[in-house]
């Protein structure tokens, strides 16, 4: 489907999950990627796939991936976004999110190299789009192609330059005394117990790797999450689907990545994450409950940043959460913001007003 906006941009839009898929659209998707500044591993096809086919199609997210193109600099953006149907106490609403939504730790639009006017942009999207969604909700995208949105994301994310600070000792120099003394007591009381090893799979292993999260690491992730799940929603249906995507295809692609903490050959520690152009984005930790004096994890992520530095990898994203054992690797703040919008309809006024007294803005 292809329709002009006013401003001057022209979406093409496919209208199934089918179309979305087709070797053309992919072939054009791949094309703007590969000519874009700035990417990440939230705006490459196979992952946004490996979401669709199992958490979206569990929560039946319907297709509203488009790209725009600019008709005055021939400037062309990508917008890997979904619709979902939000069922409230006294209503539902079609919502307009990004593709992974709250699982994925950015949401920017991405567009091909050359000058986007972003509040054009956005001001296209939400004419072309209004019609058909009562509300947007982009939660973390970055101030650079946020346009004119001010606020903030309530969860802002940290980077830790790997690349920048010249090895290991170095990146841990700059932290606190209190982090480093920690590291290193945590490190050797593990040690008492046996060889201390982590274990990272290549793209051939991607067997091995799914057979270790089965064994323990996904037990030992649902049992911290069922005892916190007043604070980690993350757990859903079609999420097991989705981390063996990314412990199998992602894997093998590139785009997946695993870690595991082994004392004498048993794993007592986990991380499920993404992969993009040597950066590693943190997604999915765990650690077995009866090791958890000996804070497993912790020594997971020190081995993990030590490894990263050691094979040249640029940054780890810590992406949203301002946990303390993320801050106290001290990474660099990112500057975060919100994107959303009610229809101008009765219907979206009125969401709008209830949206408003709920949260109190």
């Amino acid at each position: 489907m292809m329709r002009r906006s006013d401003d001057g941009w022209r979406f093409a839009r496919p209208l199934t999950w089918d179309d979305v898929w087709a070797d053309d659209f992919i072939g054009r998707w791949n094309r703007i990627r590969a000519a874009a500044a700035q990417t990440h591993v939230y705006d490459r096809p196979a992952l946004v796939r490996a979401w669709a086919e199992t958490c979206g199609a569990a929560a039946e997210y319907e297709p509203a991936i488009a790209i725009a193109r600019d008709l005055v600099n021939a400037t062309e953006v990508l917008v890997p976004w979904v619709v979902r149907r939000v069922r409230g106490s006294f209503a539902s609403r079609h919502q307009l999110v990004f593709a992974g939504d709250d699982l994925f730790g950015y949401h920017d639009p991405l567009a091909s190299a050359g000058v986007v006017d972003w509040r054009g942009f956005w001001a296209a999207a939400r004419t072309e789009l209004a019609s058909s969604c009562d509300q947007s909700l982009f939660r973390f995208v970055h101030a650079g192609c946020a346009g004119d949105a001010t606020e903030r994301s309530p969860e802002p994310g940290g980077v830790l330059r790997l690349d920048r600070e010249g090895g290991y000792d170095a990146i841990v120099a700059k932290c606190s005394a209190n982090h480093r003394g920690d590291i290193g007591r945590r490190r050797r009381r593990l040690s008492e117990r046996g060889r201390v090893e982590l274990w990272v799979p290549g793209s051939g292993d991607a067997g091995s790797a799914l057979d270790d999260w089965h064994r323990l690491g996904e037990p030992s992730y649902r049992q911290v999450w069922s005892e916190r799940k007043r604070r980690n929603t993350a757990w859903r249906p079609g999420l097991d689907a989705f981390i063996a995507r990314i412990l199998t295809d992602g894997l093998a692609d590139g785009w997946g990545h695993y870690a595991t903490l082994r004392v004498n050959g048993e794993s007592v520690a986990w991380h499920v994450g993404l992969a993009d152009a040597r950066r590693l984005y943190w997604f999915i930790p765990a650690h077995r409950r009866d090791w958890e004096a000996f804070a497993p994890g912790k020594v997971l992520l020190s081995m993990l940043v030590e490894y990263l530095a050691g094979c040249g990898w640029r940054e780890l994203h810590f992406l949203t959460g301002a946990h303390p054992y993320k801050l106290a690797w001290r990474p660099d703040a990112t500057d975060l913001r919100v994107v959303r919008w009610h229809a101008s309809t009765v219907r979206g006024t009125i969401l709008s007003w209830y949206d408003s007294v709920q949260s109190g803005r």
